[in-house]
């Protein structure tokens, strides 16, 4: 019986319910004899076809974590070029770059060291240094832009050209083999060279390392972008015509692994024959059950791709988790569970991956300051999300550094959790504070450089007067020992200017030959007072004169610095000792204290700039990269010593020169006259004064000008000097645009330039024109005035 909307099934035919077809009886007696003669060819024509896309299914299946291997392989370590990039941009104006190159390279390349060959920089096309060199020597200085290859010269350009990584090869290389090479632009400030961070990979390592070659059972190339066979089977290559294969996306370049099992396709087919003589009924049920056999193993294969579909998905999400280089973690707000993290948030946080998933981000002491994860956690909870905001994570040493994070609220599994992206920015912020600190020393330097420079004139005056009124008081007049007090005073402030000029290095080194007992027995004073009463200070001369050529003032900042710091390592008081002596062909000077002393692991870094071992506050970092620059350029080396609690020497060792250091002169030196005509070009009413009276005395006639201006025009008004002596920097016109006008003239007088700053400096924009430097004694304008009119 039957309801509405239903109609009974006509009695001979069909039920597609289940999509089975069901045949009477008759049906099948009429059709049994076709069907038992058609289907060994039609079930064997289905079964291989069958067969073959199964077994193409689990060449794909097995060939799908080998591309995942070689894939990660390769782009895990073109990865390193964002942080080679990001290092040579911050540190291209470093001295030292080459040696901060090679220790940063070594240490990047600690976390994939199979495979990678080498980590070089090339600038304007050319490889300027490679890491590590041994091994690598043959690449050092090659011309890459000129190199026939295009995956050589054409890639490198379109590193040059275009952001983002690019890829060569493979191709072979400058020290031998097969390689790969990733290439990222360094962006520079303009003006700066072209500048290539690159990643050289050997390519048979890389294979290894994927274990390609593991894989059982199948025979496989690799195909590259263009079409080449890059390594695998020496079978010929249309034993893989048609084959399945797999995407390997790689920087700017795509490849695919090929693969067919070993010994071809043939499977074997199952064959059925069906029996002529069976009964009607027999044949009814072999024919459904064989209909409910295919049809229960087409669900159980489609159920292995699902699974297998899933796994993938699995992977593939597990893989871009893993390779995100923030921190990503995931906790469950009603208990503080970490349901997953990936590897980078275990590296921020100093611990392994498997001991922060499933414990309480509470109890894994994560936050250095309970404080600031509760406001977070009250912000999160009341605005559903938080945008960069600093935090300090707590390091399982009990140390902290600088973090920020950005979180938001999700829904898992119909739980409410926090998705959060962290990042540890303590190196950033540092170098931040440092950059700030390095803009302050340049402005406070420009201040130094203008004091300095004017102070030069005020002690020129002064020296210089002094002299003229030496000049004609008898000997056993009283004053004149104030006098030559007066002079000493100034040659020291003229000491004093030469420092403020180097700090901002507007004074090049002015080294001379010295006697070091000399400096150091002289330094002694100021020494004192700088340790304080709390510090004892010894000093131990040589009993022969130690003489080394050096810059005096810049050694008085050596001694300052380092008498700085040992003052600092012995805050309860202690003993401070200067040792002089000589070892072979080198001065020594050995500066010892009684303080703290170093902890080994910094020693290493003492002479980094910026580097401190003090409190944040109390030091910038300088003091010993100061030191390590100006003994270096000296000529010599600085060497450290120390154990925490028995405090440090720093040996200074320098050249000793078999010269003998020269003494001041105990008569004063006759200076040379003349009658020429002098025309002086000087914007301070003093020095102007003072180089007038002192010329007119030895016979010269002498005019002078306020600036290059008036100078000019008493030169158009017929005055016609042997000899123009000008000051540098002067309001208006300065003598640097007076000496371009002069030269414009068909009769151009000789020119003597005076100047605060150094002979070098002046000479870079006005070649060898004489020069007199500020401040300077009557005695040496003399002599300079001579010498320029005989020259």
């Amino acid at each position: 019986m039957s309801t509405v909307g239903e109609a009974t099934a006509p009695a001979p035919l069909r039920d597609r319910r289940r999509g089975v077809r069901a045949l009477t009886p008759g049906f099948v007696a009429a059709v049994v004899f076709v069907v038992s003669l058609a289907a060994a060819v039609v079930v064997d024509h289905w079964s291989a076809r069958n067969a073959r896309r199964i077994a193409e299914g689990n060449v794909v299946t097995e060939l799908s974590p080998y591309r995942a291997n070689l894939q990660n392989a390769i782009n895990q370590r073109m990865a390193l070029l964002q942080g080679v990039a990001a290092y040579l941009k911050t540190h291209w104006d470093d001295p030292a770059l080459d040696q901060g190159f090679d220790r940063y390279s070594a240490q990047i390349a600690q976390g994939n060291p199979v495979g990678v060959r080498s980590i070089q920089y090339v600038v304007d096309g050319r490889i300027r240094h490679t890491w590590p060199r041994a091994g690598n020597e043959a690449a050092m200085g090659r011309d890459l832009l000129n190199d026939p290859r295009p995956e050589i010269s054409g890639d490198l350009r379109r590193a040059m050209e275009q952001p983002g990584i690019v890829l060569s090869g493979p191709t072979a290389l400058y020290q031998g083999g097969r390689g790969l090479i990733g290439r990222l632009a360094v962006p520079l400030p303009m003006g700066s060279p072209s500048v290539v961070a690159a990643v050289v990979l050997d390519l048979p390592a890389v294979l290894v390392d994927a274990r390609l070659n593991e894989m059982a059972g199948i025979d496989w190339i690799l195909v590259d972008h263009r079409g080449e066979r890059v390594d695998g089977s020496r079978a010929d290559r249309s034993t893989f015509a048609g084959a399945p294969g797999l995407s390997i996306r790689l920087p700017d370049r795509e490849w695919r692994l090929v693969a067919v099992p070993i010994g071809g396709w043939s499977v074997p087919v199952t064959q059925q024959q069906w029996p002529v003589r069976a009964t009607l009924g027999v044949v009814v049920a072999l024919l459904t059950l064989l209909a409910w056999a295919l049809t229960a193993w087409q669900d159980a294969r489609l159920d292995v791709e699902r699974t297998e579909t899933r796994r993938r998905a699995d992977e593939k999400f597990q893989l871009l988790f893993n390779l995100v280089p923030d921190g990503v973690v995931v906790v469950r707000d009603a208990d503080g569970m970490i349901i997953e993290c990936n590897q980078a948030y275990a590296e921020i946080m100093r611990r392994p991956r498997q001991a922060l998933v499933g414990q309480r981000m509470m109890d894994a002491g994560l936050w250095a300051s309970g404080d600031e994860r509760s406001a977070a956690l009250a912000n999160l909870r009341s605005s559903g999300s938080v945008h960069d905001l600093r935090f300090g994570i707590g390091l399982p040493d009990g140390s902290r550094r600088e973090g920020m994070v950005t979180a938001t609220r999700v829904t898992l599994d119909g739980e409410p959790c926090y998705l959060a992206i962290v990042r540890d920015v303590h190196d950033r912020l540092a170098l931040e504070r440092r950059l700030t600190e390095g803009q302050r020393l340049e402005a406070v330097g420009r201040l130094a450089g203008g004091i300095a420079h004017d102070f030069n004139n005020l002690v020129t005056g002064i020296g210089g007067y002094a002299a003229l009124a030496l000049e004609g008081m008898p000997t056993d007049d009283p004053g004149r020992a104030d006098l030559i007090e007066i002079q000493r005073a100034s040659g020291r402030a003229a000491d004093l200017t030469r420092q403020l000029l180097t700090f901002a290095r507007r004074q090049v080194v002015a080294p001379r030959l010295v006697d070091l007992n000399v400096l150091v027995r002289e330094a002694q004073a100021f020494l004192q007072r700088l340790i304080g009463d709390g510090v004892g200070l010894v000093i131990e001369t040589a009993s022969t004169p130690v003489a080394v050529m050096l810059d005096p003032t810049q050694f008085e900042q050596v001694l300052t610095n380092l008498a700085v710091n040992a003052r600092d390592a012995m805050p309860g008081g202690g003993m401070l000792t200067i040792v002089i002596g000589r070892e072979d062909r080198e001065a020594l000077l050995d500066v010892r204290d009684t303080g703290t002393g170093i902890p080994s692991e910094a020693i290493p870094h003492l002479f980094e700039p910026f580097y401190t071992t003090k409190p944040q506050g109390q030091g910038t970092g300088l003091g010993l990269a100061t030191v390590y620059g100006i003994v270096q350029q000296a000529g010599g080396r600085v060497e450290v010593s120390s154990a925490l609690g028995q405090g440090t020497t720093f040996r200074i060792r320098l050249p000793v020169s078999d010269d003998v250091p020269a003494r001041a002169a105990d008569h004063p030196v006759p200076m040379p006259a003349g009658h020429e005509a002098l025309l002086v070009v000087e914007d301070e009413p003093q020095v102007r004064d003072l180089t007038r009276r002192v010329l007119q005395r030895l016979g010269y006639q002498v005019q002078t000008a306020a600036d290059g201006r008036a100078a000019l025009a008493l030169l158009d008004g017929g005055v016609t000097p042997a000899l123009i002596l000008t000051d540098m920097v002067m309001p208006g016109m300065g003598g640097g645009e007076l000496v371009r006008h002069l030269a414009e003239r068909s009769a151009s007088p000789r020119v003597l330039l005076m100047s605060g700053y150094s002979e070098e400096l002046v000479k870079s924009e006005h070649g060898d024109l004489p020069f007199l430097p500020k401040p300077f004694t009557p005695a040496e304008l003399a002599q300079a005035v001579r010498s320029a009119l005989d020259a």
